[in-house]
Protein backbone atom coordinates (compact mmCIF):
# COMPACT_ATOMS: atom_id res chain seq x y z
CA UNK A 1 0.00 0.00 0.00
CA UNK A 2 1.59 3.74 -0.81
CA UNK A 3 1.84 6.44 1.27
CA UNK A 4 -1.30 8.33 0.03
CA UNK A 5 -3.43 5.69 0.28
CA UNK A 6 -2.59 4.20 3.74
CA UNK A 7 -3.10 7.83 5.01
CA UNK A 8 -6.36 8.14 3.24
CA UNK A 9 -7.14 4.75 5.17
CA UNK A 10 -6.78 5.52 8.18
CA UNK A 11 -9.11 8.83 7.74
CA UNK A 12 -11.68 6.46 6.23
CA UNK A 13 -11.06 2.98 4.48
CA UNK A 14 -13.75 4.44 1.75
CA UNK A 15 -11.34 7.27 0.69
CA UNK A 16 -8.82 4.61 -0.81
CA UNK A 17 -11.31 4.91 -3.86
CA UNK A 18 -9.41 8.04 -4.31
CA UNK A 19 -6.07 7.09 -4.81
CA UNK A 20 -6.67 6.63 -8.42
CA UNK A 21 -8.43 10.23 -9.07
CA UNK A 22 -5.38 11.97 -6.51
CA UNK A 23 -2.51 9.99 -9.04
CA UNK A 24 -4.28 11.54 -12.32
CA UNK A 25 -4.53 15.38 -10.81
CA UNK A 26 -0.97 14.76 -9.42
CA UNK A 27 0.17 13.58 -12.90
CA UNK A 28 -1.83 16.04 -14.78
CA UNK A 29 -0.15 19.40 -12.58
CA UNK A 30 3.28 17.80 -13.39
CA UNK A 31 2.77 18.15 -17.17
CA UNK A 32 1.75 21.40 -17.22
CA UNK A 33 3.80 23.23 -14.07
CA UNK A 34 7.48 23.61 -13.56
CA UNK A 35 9.71 22.32 -11.20
CA UNK A 36 10.54 24.59 -8.23
CA UNK A 37 14.43 24.61 -7.86
CA UNK A 38 16.38 26.29 -4.88
CA UNK A 39 15.98 26.33 -0.96
CA UNK A 40 12.73 26.24 0.21
CA UNK A 41 13.11 28.95 2.09
CA UNK A 42 15.37 32.16 2.79
CA UNK A 43 16.35 35.65 3.95
CA UNK A 44 14.87 36.70 0.35
CA UNK A 45 11.29 35.84 1.96
CA UNK A 46 9.05 38.18 2.90
CA UNK A 47 5.35 37.59 2.53
CA UNK A 48 2.00 40.55 2.05
CA UNK A 49 -1.23 39.62 3.89
CA UNK A 50 -4.21 41.42 1.59
CA UNK A 51 -7.45 41.61 1.05
CA UNK A 52 -8.70 40.71 -2.76
CA UNK A 53 -10.33 43.96 -2.74
CA UNK A 54 -8.10 45.94 -0.64
CA UNK A 55 -7.82 48.85 -3.31
CA UNK A 56 -10.24 49.73 -5.66
CA UNK A 57 -9.53 51.83 -9.03
CA UNK A 58 -11.37 53.21 -11.82
CA UNK A 59 -8.94 51.44 -14.75
CA UNK A 60 -8.75 47.81 -13.19
CA UNK A 61 -10.54 45.21 -10.73
CA UNK A 62 -9.71 44.47 -7.67
CA UNK A 63 -7.34 41.97 -7.86
CA UNK A 64 -5.49 43.82 -10.90
CA UNK A 65 -4.37 46.75 -8.97
CA UNK A 66 -3.79 44.83 -5.81
CA UNK A 67 -1.12 43.28 -8.64
CA UNK A 68 -0.21 46.59 -9.56
CA UNK A 69 0.49 47.74 -6.34
CA UNK A 70 2.60 45.34 -5.48
CA UNK A 71 4.78 45.86 -8.84
CA UNK A 72 4.51 49.37 -8.27
CA UNK A 73 4.75 50.24 -4.48
CA UNK A 74 7.01 47.67 -2.89
CA UNK A 75 10.06 47.53 -5.20
CA UNK A 76 9.58 43.51 -5.86
CA UNK A 77 10.76 43.33 -2.24
CA UNK A 78 7.88 40.44 -1.46
CA UNK A 79 8.07 37.62 -2.26
CA UNK A 80 4.82 36.32 -2.27
CA UNK A 81 1.35 37.27 -1.69
CA UNK A 82 -1.49 35.81 0.93
CA UNK A 83 -4.92 36.93 -0.82
CA UNK A 84 -7.69 36.40 1.80
CA UNK A 85 -10.67 34.77 0.46
CA UNK A 86 -11.30 35.17 -3.11
CA UNK A 87 -14.41 33.07 -3.00
CA UNK A 88 -18.06 34.60 -3.42
CA UNK A 89 -19.27 34.82 0.00
CA UNK A 90 -22.05 35.94 2.02
CA UNK A 91 -20.21 36.87 5.80
CA UNK A 92 -17.12 37.65 8.03
CA UNK A 93 -15.33 39.23 4.82
CA UNK A 94 -14.76 36.02 3.13
CA UNK A 95 -14.02 33.27 5.71
CA UNK A 96 -18.19 32.15 5.21
CA UNK A 97 -17.48 31.25 1.38
CA UNK A 98 -20.51 30.04 -0.70
CA UNK A 99 -17.72 27.75 -2.58
CA UNK A 100 -14.25 26.88 -3.11
CA UNK A 101 -14.07 26.86 -6.72
CA UNK A 102 -14.82 30.09 -7.60
CA UNK A 103 -13.15 33.64 -7.62
CA UNK A 104 -15.78 36.28 -6.95
CA UNK A 105 -16.82 38.81 -9.62
CA UNK A 106 -16.29 41.71 -7.63
CA UNK A 107 -12.67 41.39 -7.53
CA UNK A 108 -11.80 39.44 -10.50
CA UNK A 109 -11.38 36.17 -12.40
CA UNK A 110 -8.64 32.89 -12.25
CA UNK A 111 -6.91 35.21 -15.45
CA UNK A 112 -5.74 37.47 -12.55
CA UNK A 113 -4.27 34.97 -10.78
CA UNK A 114 -2.37 33.23 -13.47
CA UNK A 115 -1.06 37.19 -14.01
CA UNK A 116 0.49 37.91 -10.84
CA UNK A 117 4.17 39.15 -10.43
CA UNK A 118 4.62 36.91 -7.21
CA UNK A 119 3.37 33.66 -5.96
CA UNK A 120 0.34 33.36 -4.27
CA UNK A 121 -1.31 32.15 -0.54
CA UNK A 122 -4.21 31.15 -0.81
CA UNK A 123 -6.83 30.33 2.68
CA UNK A 124 -8.26 27.20 2.39
CA UNK A 125 -11.17 27.60 4.51
CA UNK A 126 -12.06 23.89 4.77
CA UNK A 127 -12.97 24.28 8.41
CA UNK A 128 -16.81 25.53 7.07
CA UNK A 129 -18.87 26.93 4.34
CA UNK A 130 -21.23 29.48 4.56
CA UNK A 131 -25.22 28.38 5.41
CA UNK A 132 -26.09 29.84 1.94
CA UNK A 133 -24.26 27.52 0.03
CA UNK A 134 -25.52 25.43 -2.90
CA UNK A 135 -24.06 22.14 -0.78
CA UNK A 136 -25.89 23.65 2.32
CA UNK A 137 -28.82 24.57 0.48
CA UNK A 138 -29.30 21.20 -1.02
CA UNK A 139 -29.28 19.93 2.67
CA UNK A 140 -31.78 22.48 3.67
CA UNK A 141 -34.38 20.58 1.27
CA UNK A 142 -33.53 17.15 3.01
CA UNK A 143 -31.48 15.56 0.47
CA UNK A 144 -29.30 13.40 2.69
CA UNK A 145 -26.38 12.97 0.31
CA UNK A 146 -25.97 16.80 0.79
CA UNK A 147 -27.45 16.59 4.27
CA UNK A 148 -24.24 14.15 5.56
CA UNK A 149 -21.65 16.29 4.02
CA UNK A 150 -22.31 18.44 7.73
CA UNK A 151 -21.93 17.41 10.64
CA UNK A 152 -26.06 17.45 11.66
CA UNK A 153 -27.72 15.79 14.69
CA UNK A 154 -31.58 15.29 14.91
CA UNK A 155 -33.59 17.69 17.64
CA UNK A 156 -34.06 14.50 20.38
CA UNK A 157 -30.01 13.47 19.79
CA UNK A 158 -28.99 16.82 20.39
CA UNK A 159 -31.48 17.75 23.82
CA UNK A 160 -30.14 13.96 24.99
CA UNK A 161 -27.96 14.54 28.57
CA UNK A 162 -25.60 12.29 27.51
CA UNK A 163 -25.03 14.37 23.64
CA UNK A 164 -25.17 17.94 26.12
CA UNK A 165 -22.06 16.83 28.61
CA UNK A 166 -20.35 15.51 25.67
CA UNK A 167 -20.06 19.21 23.44
CA UNK A 168 -19.65 20.45 26.65
CA UNK A 169 -15.71 19.22 26.59
CA UNK A 170 -15.34 20.73 22.99
CA UNK A 171 -12.89 23.78 23.00
CA UNK A 172 -14.21 27.11 21.80
CA UNK A 173 -13.03 29.60 19.70
CA UNK A 174 -16.18 31.69 19.97
CA UNK A 175 -19.07 32.47 22.43
CA UNK A 176 -21.76 31.69 19.76
CA UNK A 177 -23.64 28.59 20.04
CA UNK A 178 -21.67 25.34 18.87
CA UNK A 179 -24.88 24.17 17.52
CA UNK A 180 -27.37 25.90 14.91
CA UNK A 181 -30.96 24.89 14.63
CA UNK A 182 -31.74 24.81 10.75
CA UNK A 183 -34.64 23.12 9.12
CA UNK A 184 -33.82 20.28 6.82
CA UNK A 185 -36.45 19.17 4.39
CA UNK A 186 -39.64 18.66 6.57
CA UNK A 187 -37.40 18.22 10.25
CA UNK A 188 -35.90 20.34 11.97
CA UNK A 189 -31.56 19.25 13.09
CA UNK A 190 -28.47 21.12 15.07
CA UNK A 191 -25.90 21.61 12.80
CA UNK A 192 -21.94 22.31 13.99
CA UNK A 193 -21.51 25.71 13.59
CA UNK A 194 -18.39 26.41 15.27
CA UNK A 195 -17.60 29.97 14.43
CA UNK A 196 -21.33 31.35 14.18
CA UNK A 197 -24.57 30.31 12.41
CA UNK A 198 -23.50 31.55 9.03
CA UNK A 199 -20.57 29.62 9.00
CA UNK A 200 -21.33 25.81 8.64
CA UNK A 201 -19.09 23.10 9.72
CA UNK A 202 -18.28 20.56 7.05
CA UNK A 203 -18.01 17.05 7.50
CA UNK A 204 -14.28 15.54 6.14
CA UNK A 205 -14.99 12.23 7.15
CA UNK A 206 -17.47 12.26 4.13
CA UNK A 207 -16.41 11.38 0.93
CA UNK A 208 -18.14 13.60 -1.09
CA UNK A 209 -17.44 16.56 0.78
CA UNK A 210 -13.54 15.05 1.13
CA UNK A 211 -13.22 14.81 -2.69
CA UNK A 212 -14.85 18.48 -3.03
CA UNK A 213 -11.45 19.92 -0.87
CA UNK A 214 -9.10 17.42 -2.88
CA UNK A 215 -10.46 19.07 -6.50
CA UNK A 216 -10.48 22.38 -4.86
CA UNK A 217 -6.50 21.93 -3.59
CA UNK A 218 -5.51 20.82 -7.11
CA UNK A 219 -7.36 24.16 -8.81
CA UNK A 220 -5.64 26.13 -6.40
CA UNK A 221 -2.57 24.53 -8.00
CA UNK A 222 -3.60 25.25 -11.32
CA UNK A 223 -3.78 28.51 -10.86
CA UNK A 224 -0.43 28.95 -9.81
CA UNK A 225 -0.75 29.34 -5.95
CA UNK A 226 2.40 28.04 -4.29
CA UNK A 227 1.18 28.58 -0.51
CA UNK A 228 -1.55 27.01 0.98
CA UNK A 229 -2.74 28.57 4.38
CA UNK A 230 -5.46 25.86 6.21
CA UNK A 231 -7.20 28.41 8.00
CA UNK A 232 -8.92 27.35 11.52
CA UNK A 233 -6.54 24.02 11.90
CA UNK A 234 -7.37 22.94 15.13
CA UNK A 235 -11.02 22.09 14.22
CA UNK A 236 -11.16 20.71 10.80
CA UNK A 237 -12.08 16.61 12.68
CA UNK A 238 -15.28 16.44 14.76
CA UNK A 239 -15.80 13.25 17.15
CA UNK A 240 -18.31 13.81 19.96
CA UNK A 241 -16.75 12.50 23.08
CA UNK A 242 -13.70 14.38 22.55
CA UNK A 243 -12.36 17.96 22.74
CA UNK A 244 -12.71 18.31 18.73
CA UNK A 245 -9.44 20.50 19.15
CA UNK A 246 -6.13 18.76 17.14
CA UNK A 247 -8.07 15.33 16.83
CA UNK A 248 -5.33 12.92 15.63
CA UNK A 249 -7.25 12.82 11.91
CA UNK A 250 -6.77 16.56 11.98
CA UNK A 251 -3.20 15.63 12.01
CA UNK A 252 -3.68 12.95 9.24
CA UNK A 253 -5.19 14.96 6.94
CA UNK A 254 -2.51 17.61 7.36
CA UNK A 255 0.05 14.59 6.74
CA UNK A 256 -2.29 13.44 3.35
CA UNK A 257 -1.75 17.13 1.43
CA UNK A 258 1.50 17.04 2.50
CA UNK A 259 2.19 13.95 0.73
CA UNK A 260 0.44 15.30 -2.29
CA UNK A 261 2.71 18.03 -1.88
CA UNK A 262 5.91 16.25 -1.93
CA UNK A 263 4.72 14.75 -5.57
CA UNK A 264 4.30 17.95 -6.87
CA UNK A 265 6.97 19.59 -8.96
CA UNK A 266 5.99 23.22 -7.75
CA UNK A 267 6.66 22.02 -4.00
CA UNK A 268 3.57 24.05 -2.49
CA UNK A 269 3.81 25.08 1.27
CA UNK A 270 1.55 24.22 3.50
CA UNK A 271 1.33 26.75 6.71
CA UNK A 272 -1.28 26.34 9.07
CA UNK A 273 -3.19 29.11 10.84
CA UNK A 274 -4.03 27.84 14.56
CA UNK A 275 -4.96 30.95 17.16
CA UNK A 276 -3.77 28.61 20.33
CA UNK A 277 -1.01 28.04 22.41
CA UNK A 278 2.44 28.00 21.45
CA UNK A 279 3.02 24.10 22.66
CA UNK A 280 -0.39 22.91 20.37
CA UNK A 281 0.66 25.23 17.51
CA UNK A 282 4.04 24.00 16.85
CA UNK A 283 2.46 19.99 17.09
CA UNK A 284 1.35 21.41 13.46
CA UNK A 285 4.58 20.80 12.35
CA UNK A 286 4.53 16.77 13.15
CA UNK A 287 7.67 15.11 12.71
CA UNK A 288 8.98 18.06 11.09
CA UNK A 289 8.89 16.73 7.61
CA UNK A 290 5.27 14.72 7.41
CA UNK A 291 3.03 17.93 8.19
CA UNK A 292 3.04 21.37 8.30
CA UNK A 293 6.01 23.13 6.38
CA UNK A 294 4.89 26.84 8.52
CA UNK A 295 3.33 27.47 11.34
CA UNK A 296 1.99 30.70 12.43
CA UNK A 297 3.73 32.25 15.24
CA UNK A 298 0.81 33.32 17.63
CA UNK A 299 3.09 34.11 20.85
CA UNK A 300 4.95 36.62 19.35
CA UNK A 301 2.49 39.29 18.12
CA UNK A 302 1.12 40.09 21.54
CA UNK A 303 4.40 39.99 23.35
CA UNK A 304 5.98 42.31 21.06
CA UNK A 305 2.66 44.18 22.48
CA UNK A 306 3.56 43.22 25.91
CA UNK A 307 7.00 44.68 25.82
CA UNK A 308 5.72 48.04 24.58
CA UNK A 309 2.62 48.24 27.03
CA UNK A 310 4.82 47.12 30.31
CA UNK A 311 8.28 48.48 28.77
CA UNK A 312 9.54 44.94 30.19
CA UNK A 313 10.90 42.48 27.61
CA UNK A 314 11.66 39.81 30.37
CA UNK A 315 8.69 37.24 28.79
CA UNK A 316 9.60 38.06 25.08
CA UNK A 317 13.45 37.20 25.86
CA UNK A 318 12.46 34.18 27.96
CA UNK A 319 10.18 32.75 25.19
CA UNK A 320 12.43 33.44 21.97
CA UNK A 321 15.31 31.65 23.92
CA UNK A 322 13.80 28.43 23.92
CA UNK A 323 11.06 28.58 20.61
CA UNK A 324 13.85 29.40 17.74
CA UNK A 325 15.04 26.16 18.41
CA UNK A 326 13.86 23.63 15.66
CA UNK A 327 15.69 22.03 12.70
CA UNK A 328 16.62 23.11 9.37
CA UNK A 329 13.18 21.88 7.58
CA UNK A 330 10.47 24.00 9.33
CA UNK A 331 9.92 27.14 10.68
CA UNK A 332 7.65 29.87 11.86
CA UNK A 333 5.30 32.66 10.22
CA UNK A 334 6.03 35.77 12.21
CA UNK A 335 3.89 38.79 12.19
CA UNK A 336 2.57 41.36 14.14
CA UNK A 337 -1.24 42.50 12.99
CA UNK A 338 -3.49 41.03 10.59
CA UNK A 339 -6.52 40.79 9.07
CA UNK A 340 -8.10 39.02 12.56
CA UNK A 341 -6.75 41.38 14.85
CA UNK A 342 -4.25 40.38 18.00
CA UNK A 343 -4.95 36.88 19.02
CA UNK A 344 -4.15 36.42 23.01
CA UNK A 345 -4.47 32.12 23.31
CA UNK A 346 -0.72 32.13 21.84
CA UNK A 347 0.60 33.84 25.48
CA UNK A 348 -1.45 31.52 27.74
CA UNK A 349 0.57 30.17 29.94
CA UNK A 350 3.45 32.66 29.09
CA UNK A 351 2.15 35.76 30.99
CA UNK A 352 -0.12 36.30 34.03
CA UNK A 353 -3.96 36.59 33.34
CA UNK A 354 -3.70 39.60 35.01
CA UNK A 355 -1.77 41.31 32.61
CA UNK A 356 -3.56 40.05 29.98
CA UNK A 357 -6.53 41.64 30.97
CA UNK A 358 -4.37 45.31 31.42
CA UNK A 359 -3.55 44.23 27.68
CA UNK A 360 -7.08 44.34 26.61
CA UNK A 361 -7.76 47.66 28.67
CA UNK A 362 -5.29 49.19 27.17
CA UNK A 363 -6.65 48.45 23.86
CA UNK A 364 -10.03 49.69 24.85
CA UNK A 365 -8.51 52.69 25.84
CA UNK A 366 -7.01 53.33 22.42
CA UNK A 367 -10.33 52.99 20.92
CA UNK A 368 -10.02 49.41 20.27
CA UNK A 369 -12.29 46.09 21.58
CA UNK A 370 -11.63 42.89 22.64
CA UNK A 371 -13.31 39.41 21.49
CA UNK A 372 -13.93 36.49 23.64
CA UNK A 373 -13.99 32.81 23.44
CA UNK A 374 -15.82 30.68 26.56
CA UNK A 375 -13.58 28.08 28.09
CA UNK A 376 -14.40 24.73 29.27
CA UNK A 377 -15.92 26.41 32.61
CA UNK A 378 -18.31 28.31 30.96
CA UNK A 379 -16.61 31.20 31.15
CA UNK A 380 -15.96 34.06 28.82
CA UNK A 381 -12.13 34.84 28.40
CA UNK A 382 -10.23 37.14 26.18
CA UNK A 383 -9.49 35.77 22.86
CA UNK A 384 -8.04 38.39 20.33
CA UNK A 385 -7.42 42.48 20.55
CA UNK A 386 -9.08 43.92 17.69
CA UNK A 387 -7.94 47.29 17.09
CA UNK A 388 -5.24 48.53 14.50
CA UNK A 389 -1.48 48.35 15.25
CA UNK A 390 -0.67 51.58 14.39
CA UNK A 391 -3.71 53.03 17.04
CA UNK A 392 -2.57 50.56 19.74
CA UNK A 393 1.10 52.00 19.88
CA UNK A 394 0.01 55.96 18.90
CA UNK A 395 1.02 57.98 22.27
CA UNK A 396 -0.48 61.38 22.12
CA UNK A 397 2.39 62.50 24.56
CA UNK A 398 5.41 61.49 22.28
CA UNK A 399 6.57 63.50 19.06
CA UNK A 400 5.77 62.28 16.07
CA UNK A 401 9.29 61.22 15.44
CA UNK A 402 8.97 58.80 18.66
CA UNK A 403 5.32 57.74 17.52
CA UNK A 404 7.22 56.66 14.09
CA UNK A 405 10.23 54.69 15.33
CA UNK A 406 7.77 53.23 17.86
CA UNK A 407 5.68 51.83 15.26
CA UNK A 408 8.13 51.01 12.35
CA UNK A 409 10.58 49.14 14.31
CA UNK A 410 7.90 46.81 16.60
CA UNK A 411 6.94 45.78 12.87
CA UNK A 412 10.38 45.38 11.56
CA UNK A 413 11.78 43.44 14.55
CA UNK A 414 10.07 40.06 13.10
CA UNK A 415 12.13 40.55 9.91
CA UNK A 416 15.17 39.70 12.18
CA UNK A 417 13.95 36.81 14.10
CA UNK A 418 14.15 33.06 12.79
CA UNK A 419 11.40 32.41 10.85
CA UNK A 420 9.59 33.93 7.51
CA UNK A 421 7.97 37.67 8.34
CA UNK A 422 4.65 38.66 6.94
CA UNK A 423 3.72 41.97 6.93
CA UNK A 424 0.04 42.40 6.66
CA UNK A 425 -0.96 45.36 4.08
CA UNK A 426 -2.10 47.94 7.02
CA UNK A 427 1.49 47.74 8.54
CA UNK A 428 2.80 49.60 5.26
CA UNK A 429 0.19 51.90 5.59
CA UNK A 430 0.08 52.72 9.09
CA UNK A 431 -4.41 53.00 8.92
CA UNK A 432 -5.66 53.85 12.29
CA UNK A 433 -8.91 52.18 13.34
CA UNK A 434 -11.84 52.08 11.29
CA UNK A 435 -14.66 52.69 13.29
CA UNK A 436 -16.86 53.52 10.45
CA UNK A 437 -16.49 50.26 9.55
CA UNK A 438 -16.85 48.93 13.03
CA UNK A 439 -20.16 50.61 13.10
CA UNK A 440 -21.54 49.90 9.59
CA UNK A 441 -20.91 46.42 9.60
CA UNK A 442 -21.46 45.51 13.61
CA UNK A 443 -17.98 43.49 13.12
CA UNK A 444 -15.36 44.26 15.97
CA UNK A 445 -12.37 43.01 13.43
CA UNK A 446 -13.41 45.40 10.78
CA UNK A 447 -11.76 47.93 12.76
CA UNK A 448 -8.42 47.14 10.98
CA UNK A 449 -9.85 45.86 7.63
CA UNK A 450 -10.19 49.53 5.97
CA UNK A 451 -10.24 49.08 2.09
CA UNK A 452 -9.16 52.15 0.06
CA UNK A 453 -8.76 53.62 -3.61
CA UNK A 454 -5.34 53.35 -5.33
CA UNK A 455 -3.28 55.39 -5.25
CA UNK A 456 -5.86 58.38 -3.89
CA UNK A 457 -6.01 56.77 -0.64
CA UNK A 458 -1.96 56.14 0.17
CA UNK A 459 -1.03 59.15 1.90
CA UNK A 460 2.73 60.69 2.76
CA UNK A 461 2.65 59.33 6.31
CA UNK A 462 1.45 55.53 4.90
CA UNK A 463 4.29 56.23 2.06
CA UNK A 464 7.29 57.20 4.77
CA UNK A 465 6.31 54.27 7.06
CA UNK A 466 6.41 51.68 3.44
CA UNK A 467 9.89 53.26 2.34
CA UNK A 468 11.71 52.70 5.92
CA UNK A 469 9.81 49.04 6.21
CA UNK A 470 11.06 48.05 2.93
CA UNK A 471 14.70 49.46 3.95
CA UNK A 472 14.50 46.95 6.68
CA UNK A 473 13.72 44.06 4.20
CA UNK A 474 16.25 45.00 1.73
CA UNK A 475 18.79 44.51 5.18
CA UNK A 476 17.34 41.54 5.55
CA UNK A 477 18.00 39.97 2.27
CA UNK A 478 21.81 41.24 2.59
CA UNK A 479 22.65 38.10 4.38
CA UNK A 480 22.34 34.69 4.76
CA UNK A 481 22.53 35.72 8.47
CA UNK A 482 19.04 36.50 8.39
CA UNK A 483 18.04 32.58 7.19
CA UNK A 484 15.27 31.12 9.20
CA UNK A 485 17.56 28.49 10.09
CA UNK A 486 20.48 30.54 10.94
CA UNK A 487 22.45 30.95 14.33
CA UNK A 488 19.97 32.90 16.64
CA UNK A 489 21.08 33.97 20.66
CA UNK A 490 19.50 35.87 23.13
CA UNK A 491 22.03 38.36 25.13
CA UNK A 492 21.36 39.66 27.79
CA UNK A 493 20.42 43.09 29.00
CA UNK A 494 18.28 45.41 30.67
CA UNK A 495 14.28 44.99 30.97
CA UNK A 496 13.75 47.45 28.10
CA UNK A 497 16.08 46.40 25.74
CA UNK A 498 15.35 43.21 23.15
CA UNK A 499 18.88 42.19 22.08
CA UNK A 500 19.86 39.05 19.66
CA UNK A 501 22.53 37.83 17.36
CA UNK A 502 22.18 36.27 14.63
CA UNK A 503 25.04 34.88 12.18
CA UNK A 504 25.79 33.07 9.41
CA UNK A 505 29.11 31.37 8.21
CA UNK A 506 30.05 35.04 6.90
CA UNK A 507 28.20 37.46 8.50
CA UNK A 508 27.22 38.07 12.16
CA UNK A 509 24.91 40.79 13.24
CA UNK A 510 24.01 42.15 16.16
CA UNK A 511 20.25 43.62 16.63
CA UNK A 512 18.66 45.74 19.39
CA UNK A 513 15.01 46.99 19.79
CA UNK A 514 14.60 49.62 22.69
CA UNK A 515 10.66 49.32 23.72
CA UNK A 516 10.97 52.40 25.88
CA UNK A 517 11.13 56.00 25.13
CA UNK A 518 14.32 56.43 27.25
CA UNK A 519 18.16 56.03 25.96
CA UNK A 520 19.28 53.08 26.97
CA UNK A 521 22.57 51.10 26.57
CA UNK A 522 23.29 47.25 25.90
CA UNK A 523 27.01 45.90 27.06
CA UNK A 524 28.36 43.21 24.60
CA UNK A 525 31.97 42.03 23.96
CA UNK A 526 33.31 44.89 26.17
CA UNK A 527 31.60 47.91 23.86
CA UNK A 528 28.41 49.77 25.18
CA UNK A 529 26.00 50.75 22.46
CA UNK A 530 23.93 53.71 23.29
CA UNK A 531 20.03 52.83 22.34
CA UNK A 532 18.05 55.75 21.47
CA UNK A 533 14.12 55.36 22.14
CA UNK A 534 12.30 53.40 20.21
CA UNK A 535 15.09 52.82 17.79
CA UNK A 536 16.24 49.47 16.28
CA UNK A 537 19.81 48.96 15.64
CA UNK A 538 21.62 46.11 13.14
CA UNK A 539 24.89 46.26 13.67
CA UNK A 540 27.42 44.07 11.58
CA UNK A 541 29.74 42.40 13.64
CA UNK A 542 33.35 41.09 13.17
CA UNK A 543 34.09 37.48 13.69
CA UNK A 544 36.26 37.15 16.78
Amino acid sequence: MNELSKILSELNPKFTSLVPYVEEQINILNKTIKSFTGNVFSQDDCLLIAYPDQFNSKQSNPLETLNLYIRDELESEISAVHILPFHPWSSDDGFAPLNYHEVSKEYGNWENFDNYCVPMMADCVFNHLSSESDYFKRAKTGDFRYVNMFHVVTEKEFNSHHFQENIQKVTRPRTSDLFTRFKLGEDFYYVWTTFGPDQVDTNLENLDMFTYLLESLFNYIKHGVRYFRIDAVPFLWKEIGTNCSHHPKTHLFVKFVRAIFEKINSKPIIITESNAPHHENKACLGNEDDEAHLVYNFSLSPLILHAYTFQNTHYLKTWARSTFDISEVVSFLNFTSTHDGIGLRGIEGIISNFEIEQLCLYCKDKGGQVSYKTNSSGIDQPYELNISWASYFYDYELSEECNFKKLVHSHAIILFLPGIPAMYIHNFLGTLNWIEGVRESGMKRRINRKKLNYPDDITDRSRSIQRELLKFIKIRKTSEAFSPFSYFKIIESSKNIFAFVRASSTDKFLIILNVSKNFEYLNYNKITYEVCPFELVIKKLLFF
